[in-house]
């Protein structure tokens, strides 16, 4: 055998080996790549499981939280003794009670308050209906939105609610 065959033989060996050379090296990049992949899935199932765990904690909260809450309501709107509530508890309790006299007031100020039309009188004891009929009514003689809210003596925005509803 001649020396072309063992120097060919050598050549193919030493690229065997850098091959492998390399291929170790890209296998080792992708094993570490792998590794911190698996590290990073870990800590975000244990992140998680964390907030699975703190949202139903949260909603245990919440509903313990609305019990009471509602216990409570029914002791104050049945007129039952409410001393034993919590001061915020309380105060959110009247607050919503003012709250609701002082819708009930604004209630009562706009159902007596009489609206005048040039052509019929709507009187406090008149119905939500006789005033729509008589938006409409002027709205079919062409008057504008503004005209009829001064004509009745009511605000635009009630005019433009009861024609939006119409259409």
């Amino acid at each position: 055998m001649s020396v072309g065959y063992y120097v060919f033989a050598l050549f193919i060996a030493i690229l065997i080996c850098v091959i492998a050379i390399i291929f170790k090296l890209l296998f080792a990049n992708v094993r570490s790549q792998r590794k911190l992949l698996d590290e990073q899935e870990t800590k975000l199932l244990q992140l998680y499981t964390s907030v699975e765990t703190l949202m139903e904690e949260f909603n245990e909260q919440v509903k313990l939280t609305t019990t009471e809450f509602k216990e409570h309501e029914y002791r104050f709107t049945s007129g039952m003794s409410v001393f034993d509530l919590p001061p915020a508890l309380e105060e959110k309790m009247h607050t919503r009670q003012e709250s609701i006299s002082g819708f009930k007031e604004i209630l009562d100020d706009v159902a007596s308050s009489p609206v005048s039309n040039s052509t019929t009188n709507i009187s406090s004891d008149s119905s939500v209906q006789t005033r729509t009929d008589a938006i409409l009514a002027l709205a079919k003689e062409g008057k504008s939105d503004a005209e009829i809210a001064q004509e009745l003596g009511i605000t635009r925005n009630e005019v433009l609610l009861v024609l939006g509803l119409q259409s």
